[in-house]
């Protein structure tokens, strides 16, 4: 990102609880201001921990809704990968996104949900990375040109020949 233009201004590490969600977004949204951006990772997963759609859809007032184009990728992958596992709800709860969010595509089932300026991506660092390379062009910062100039001075002295 930092070739992007994009300059990190904060970490911050939450617990995966509701209140601290909505509180951190909305202060880390606020603070980057709508040009900026706020990323989260992790908590999307299916296990009951899992709150940070849910908690990031309250954050700015929305619902979640389950989003067919996730669950028709989420259904396929599942098929190809675990074909012997049962798909219950807890795997569903993976493509309940908050209602009216902006979908980022990478190369794999999991989108980029986008509220506002709430990127919102999966904790596994390789799947981070390749989402947000994948996405490249989406963000937009100051662009930053570096350039490296060496200068030499050189003194001639000339003095007439002794032969």
């Amino acid at each position: 990102m930092f070739r992007r233009g994009i300059d990190l201004k904060r970490v911050v590490v939450i617990p995966d609880e509701e209140d601290a969600i909505i509180k951190t977004v909305t202060e880390l949204s606020e603070f980057v201001g709508p040009s900026g951006y706020v990323f989260t990772t992790g908590g999307i997963g299916p296990t009951h921990d899992d709150i940070t759609y849910e908690s990031i859809a309250k954050a700015f007032g929305v619902g979640v809704a389950l989003h067919e184009p996730t669950m028709a990728a989420l259904k396929k992958f599942g098929e190809e990968k675990f074909p012997d596992v049962a798909f219950d709800d807890s795997v569903k709860r993976m493509a309940i996104l908050p209602e009216g969010c902006k979908i980022l595509h990478g190369s794999s089932w999991t989108p980029i949900a986008v509220v506002q300026n709430v990127y919102i991506l999966p904790g596994i660092p390789s799947m981070v990375k390749d989402m947000l390379t994948c996405n490249e062009e989406h963000f937009v910062g100051v662009p930053i040109h570096r350039m490296i100039v060496r200068s030499h001075t050189y003194t001639v002295i000339q003095s007439p020949c002794q032969c």
